[in-house]
């Protein structure tokens, strides 16, 4: 670079310029390859003499929010060298390649400046998963969309504003990536501003997902500018700071130095501070350049002691630099990679190993790791230690390795693999009649044996809590390379049971207790009184009811001889639920006779006309659940209406009844009307009466029991949801006596929800129940619960805002500086507390402190405005950094200009939009107009109702006044509040904002296949949710993973104003299963498939071959081959047409034994073959079935084993259709191999 003078500089002193131009980078891999690292370039730009200044470019982080190393989508541009005023964008999407469940859908807007160039657009696509041309290529807008791969949309018909769909059956495991040019139209503009965002759904969750990238691209930019003093008696002096420690990296910096000026070795002035907010710059002015006619030597020195930097001062010109300097201090990583494989002994090991380095959770580094012995040595050197001032938390992570455990502890990797191991389950069975003689004990002990006789680990309770079963894990398979053999002995001894042991097979002991139920009888007699049935009223047989617990259980018609009849019940329990049954008797009312029942002797006695009368007392109170139920009651007996003696006492003693006796049967000739009346006044209490077949009354007191209700508040003390850091809805527990009862979801408008839990027991016990409340916890929030209130505390995030005035009029050369300005702050365009002052008495700076950081979820804009700019000054506010504003006032002498005489007063119009974010009015809550109001600098002067379809309205107030007194008149405008809104305003478009209502809907499904003991139970099912009748998103997958349920969240609880009907359908066909559904109270949908086992098929008999003529040779090939078969599936049987004789011996010799123990395995092959190819192409299931090899044998199987099939002779000419038989199987066997393999 060459710099030229020309001879101005000869009238100058001190000399000076400058020159800037871009400088842009857009690749983050660096020279050495490393990728993410920062990059700094450093040039003098062919210049001596100066100190070369240098740029760090940082690159920004690549880890994706799901886990991947990179975003799921960004945008990204540049201005290429020679790039004839265009600009280069990039729309990267799916960059980690993932399965993807939706379209994509990229919506990209250009900012100003710049025109949208469609012919210098490009899409690539590029898969890992398909190698072929159609997922990996470069196509044109016009390709793209002939060739099936989406849509491009034009928004409102504007090419700077578009959308492109991918869809997904394109985009799956692939990159795309969008390329296009602009062409700038506005070369003045500093930089290009664009919008984009992107919306997709990952497969892994679900959910739909919108990534923002909005980016700024810098114009290029090349200037200069130089300049020197005029020479004078005067001079001033800069000092600028520079810290060379990788941005403070170890945190060790101080927050200030000071530096002291000196004039010819001494000390000039006072020591100046140095700080973040001078920007480590000072000036000092007005210094004397000569001192006795000699140029004073000027010199700065940094006084502070800066432990740990270097310290450099430079002169350039006027200007010092001073440059401290510090090294970042380094760590190292070093670890173990330890091996518990018993030194390989599986074989399993790899060669090596991939060792992760992760810095703060971040991939920063690998290596691949080998080793010889147990213990593998690993280390990460030349590491920073600090970031941002903080210790670097360094951990190491291990790639997945096959058939080993990994476990880390600091910098040891453990990887162990697991040796052969087994299980032992364990069931016990009763077989006493559900426990009905009570005298099942509520535990047993049982031991396990390892070969009958050591003990292994201590005795196992089994009881109900564990389903009376228990299972022995990890057990060792193998002792000295033989096979331990197992068994279980129950330890225990139960009084009354016999106790029997079976092992079912695969490691699974079924112990059985068996207890001999307990029976009783019940004799009785019929004793008649009626002088030997002098008057033959005596019927010749009558029915006896027998009751159990005063339930009837059993009836009997008895007839006899003489005056004592007998009768007997035979074979009755004796006990239920561990109690002894009371058993009664009654019989049927017989006319013109009296009885009487003392235990079992029915006494009728046949006198003039007299009867009797039954009273039963029945409580329906859910066992006096309330405790209000009285210890006894009156009842009384009315003849005719008419009170028949003395009022009863009912109660427990006599077990609330009562019999009236040798009640006269007629009165004046005319049989006498009896009732009973209960007299007693029982609160809360309703009375029935009903009458038995026996003539018994039935007296029924009913008492629903009282309930409660639990109302609540849920108060919000977060500042309106400012942060909008408030959830949607909360789930509320509600506590009986400490014991989780219910729970409710939730959800309301504005600071106070409301919740109550209705139809709830007062009482228990006769006691009142004390409910309480609890919630889930609410992420950044605090809870305090008083009574049934509660209340989250959230405290809104704050900042500050600072101001500095600058003047730019030659040091008030015309006196016009005013003593003091107003400046007022601005949040979001709106005025923010009062105007203050600023002045020499405040160093004309401010700082407002305490502000609100967000509002309605969003950052808060803060500007500030100086209220009224002093005459003959023109105001310019620069932002510096985040919250920092320095208003420059620069004087310009005033012009005046001529008076022209205005023609006519000019007017304005004030348009505007209403836009709503209500989905569409989901929920039916949008008002039918709006009222918006107009205001002139403040003032109301219109107002309009407003009306519309879709979600922009739109207005407009026409024929305004635009100035006010030679000033332009502001307008604004407000809308009414609208209830179920939040409103924001934005010049004078106006967006109101409605989050509609949500709701979740959980799915779960059960198994009822007894722990699917048939191995038919599928890994997985999938589950459609749909809503009003319509599929809704995709099909999700239930497994073990996922425990079998799935959630769907966040789904509209409106659609156009009604309300959705959600509901849930299994869309897998399993088979062998049957599928009914249930929703719980709390709305969870519950998927039931119910396994019917098929019945086992009926073993038939074999026939065996007729003997050969050659005996002996026969024979003698028996004696070698012939051994017992046991078939457990189905074979076709050939008729037999001689009488077969099982033979008892498993060590036969004979040749049919040979002969039929080839054609059954024969026949097995080809029926297991079968199956396999049926099963393997089921319609609807997911995964092919799990074979059913090691399924456990059944009882009857387990029956059979031992026996040797029947044998028998057949002719010639049965023996050659044998023959046929088994070659038609074995080719059937072939073709059904070959298709199942296919």
């Amino acid at each position: 670079m060459q710099v030229t003078f020309t001879d101005e500089v000869e009238k100058l002193d001190h000399v000076h310029g400058n020159f800037e131009f871009t400088c842009t980078a857009n690749n983050k891999t660096g020279k050495d390859g490393t990728e993410g690292r920062p990059v700094t370039i450093t040039s003098d730009f062919g210049i001596s003499g100066i100190t070369p200044p240098s740029v760090t470019i940082q690159p920004s982080e690549t880890v994706g929010p799901g886990g991947g190393k990179y975003p799921f989508y960004y945008k990204t541009g540049t201005i290429e060298k020679d790039a004839n005023h265009e600009v280069t964008y990039w729309l990267n999407a799916n960059l980690n390649k993932d399965y993807l469940s939706s379209d994509i859908v990229i919506e990209d807007q250009i900012g100003s400046g710049q025109e949208m160039l469609w012919d210098k657009c490009e899409i690539y696509l590029d898969s890992t998963m398909n190698s072929d041309s159609a997922h990996n290529c470069t196509l044109t807008p016009q390709e793209f969309v002939e060739k099936g791969y989406g849509k491009i949309e034009l928004i409102d018909g504007d090419k700077n504003h578009f959308k492109i769909t991918i869809n997904q059956d394109k985009i799956r495991y692939t990159t795309v990536t969008v390329r296009y040019r602009t062409k700038i139209t506005d070369l003045s503009q500093k930089e290009f501003e664009n919008q984009s965002k992107a919306t997709y759904k990952k497969f892994y969750d679900n959910q739909p997902t919108t990534d923002n990238s909005n980016i700024s691209i810098d114009n290029v930019y090349l200037g200069g500018s130089g300049g020197g003093d005029t020479p004078t008696s005067k001079t001033e002096l800069n000092v600028k700071k520079q810290w060379i420690d990788a941005n403070d990296q170890d945190g060790i910096r101080p927050e200030f130095i000071e530096v002291q000026l000196y004039a010819n070795g001494k000390p000039k002035g006072e020591k100046v501070v140095l700080n973040d907010s001078n920007h480590w710059f000072y000036t000092w002015k007005d210094l004397p350049t000569k001192e006795n006619g000699q140029k004073i030597e000027y010199t700065v020195k940094e006084v502070s002691n800066v432990p740990g930097y270097t310290t450099k001062v430079e002169r350039v010109n006027r200007s010092f630099l001073i440059t401290n300097t510090h090294e970042p201090e380094k760590t190292e990583v070093r670890g173990l990679k330890v091996w518990q494989d018993n030194h390989n002994q599986d074989n399993v090991r790899p060669s090596s190993i991939i060792v992760r380095l992760y810095a703060d959770g971040v991939e920063v580094d690998q290596k691949v790791v080998t080793g010889v012995s147990d213990e593998w040595k690993y280390e990460f050197t030349n590491l920073p230690k600090y970031k941002d001032g903080k210790k670097i938390q360094y951990i190491v992570r291990e790639d997945k390795i096959p058939n080993y455990v990994s476990t880390n502890k600091e910098s040891i990797i453990v990887n162990t693999h697991k040796l052969n191991k087994t299980s032992i389950d364990v069931l016990k069975a009763w077989d006493d009649k559900d426990d009905q003689d009570g005298k099942r004990p509520t535990s047993i002990q049982v031991q396990l044996y390892a070969n009958d006789t050591i003990k292994v680990g201590h005795p196992v309770t089994l009881n109900e809590n564990n389903h009376w079963s228990y299972s022995w894990d990890g057990l060792d398979e193998n002792k000295d390379g033989k096979k331990i053999r197992y068994s279980v002995k129950e330890i225990s001894k139960i009084p009354g049971y016999e106790t029997s042991i079976t092992d079912e097979g695969n490691g699974t002991f079924v112990i059985t207790n068996r207890h001999e139920v307990e029976y009783t009888s019940i004799k009785g007699k019929k004793i008649w009184r009626d002088g030997q049935d002098q008057d033959k009223q005596r019927p010749a047989k009558l029915m006896i009811h027998l009751y159990a617990n005063g339930k009837e259980v059993s009836t009997q018609v008895i007839t006899g001889t003489g005056d004592t009849w007998n009768y007997e019940f035979t074979h009755l329990p004796k006990y239920e639920n561990g109690k002894e049954i009371q058993y009664t008797v009654t019989e049927d009312r017989i006319p013109n006779y009296t009885g009487q029942i003392e235990g079992t002797t029915i006494t009728n006695t046949h006198s003039p006309n007299e009867t009797h009368i039954s009273v039963l007392k029945r409580w329906e109170d859910e066992g006096n659940q309330d405790g209000k139920r009285p210890s006894s009651i009156q009842v009384q007996l009315y003849a005719n209406g008419k009170e028949k003696g003395t009022p009863i006492t009912l109660d427990e003693k006599n077990k609330w009844s009562y019999t009236w006796d040798h009640l006269p049967q007629n009165e004046a000739g005319k049989e006498i009307h009896y009732e009973v009346k209960e007299i007693s006044n029982v609160p809360g209490y309703t009375s029935s009466q009903t009458i038995r077949p026996d003539g018994t009354i039935v007296l029924t007191n009913t008492y629903a029991p009282e309930q409660t209700e639990i109302k609540g508040k849920k108060i919000w003390q977060d500042h309106n949801n400012e942060d909008q850091k408030r959830p949607k809805a909360i789930l509320v527990f509600l506590y009986a006596d400490g014991v989780q009862v219910d729970k409710q979801l939730v959800h309301g408008e504005g600071n106070e929800w409301q919740f109550s839990f209705k139809n709830l027991p007062k009482y228990k016990e006769g006691k009142e129940i004390h409910y309480s409340i609890k919630e889930e916890k609410v992420p950044e929030y605090t809870t305090k619960i008083e009574g049934t209130t509660i209340t989250n505390t959230y405290q809104p995030e704050t900042t500050q805002i600072s101001v500095k005035k600058e003047w730019k009029d030659d040091n008030n050369a015309e006196n016009k500086r005013p003593s003091s300005i107003q400046v007022q702050l601005y949040a979001n365009g709106k005025p923010q507390g009062e105007a203050i002052e600023l002045n020499e008495k405040n160093h004309w700076s401010y700082q407002w402190t305490g502000l609100k950081e967000n509002e309605t979820g969003k950052k808060i804009i803060y500007t500030v405005k100086e209220k009224s700019i002093p005459k003959d000054y023109t105001s310019t506010v620069t932002k510096e950094g985040l919250t920092s504003f320095i208003i420059v006032n620069t004087f310009v002498p005033p012009v005046t200009p001529p008076v022209t005489p205005p023609e006519k007063p000019e007017t304005t119009e004030i348009r505007g939009e209403k836009v709503w974010e209500d989905h569409h009015n989901q929920d039916g809550v949008r008002p039918e107009s709006i009222e918006i109001h107009l205001y002139a600098n403040g003032k109301e002067v219109a107002k309009k109702e407003v009306t519309g379809t879709g979600d922009r309205w739109s207005y407009e107030f026409t024929n305004l006044p635009k100035f006010e007194e030679g000033k332009e008149i502001q307008y604004t405008v407000t809308e009414d509040k609208i209830p179920n809104y939040t409103g924001k305003i934005e010049g004078t478009t106006i967006t109101n904002t409605h989050a509609p209502n949500e709701t979740h809907l959980t799915v779960m499904k059960r198994w009822e296949d007894n722990n699917n003991e048939d191995k038919k139970r599928p890994e997985a099912i999938k589950v459609q949710l749909y809503a009003d009748g319509k599929e809704k998103g995709e099909p999700v997958f239930l497994n073990e993973e996922n425990q079998w349920s799935y959630t769907w969240s966040h789904l509209p609880e409106k659609v156009d104003g009604k309300k959705v009907n959600y509901e849930v359908k299994e869309v897998t066909k399993v088979l062998g299963y049957e599928t009914s559904q249930k929703v719980g109270e709390d709305g969870t949908v519950v998927i039931i498939n119910t396994y019917t086992k098929p019945p086992k098929p009926p073993v038939p008999p074999v026939t065996p071959p007729v003997e050969s003529s050659d005996t002996e040779s026969t024979k003698e090939d028996a004696t070698e081959s012939s051994v017992p078969v046991e078939s457990t599936e189905t074979t076709t049987p050939i008729e037999s047409t001689e009488t077969t004789k099982p033979v008892e011996s498993t060590e036969s010799t004979e040749t049919t034994s040979s002969t039929h123990s080839t054609e059954s395995s024969t026949t097995e092959e080809s029926e297991s073959s079968t199956s396999s190819s049926s099963e393997s192409t089921r319609e609807g299931e997911i995964f092919p079935p799990k074979t059913s090899s090691s399924a456990k044998p059944t009882k009857e199987e387990r029956k059979e084993k031992g026996k040797l099939p029947q044998t028998g002779t057949r002719s010639s000419l049965e023996f050659i259709l044998v023959g046929w038989a088994l070659v038609s199987s074995a080719v059937i066997l072939f073709f059904l191999y070959k298709k199942y393999r296919s």
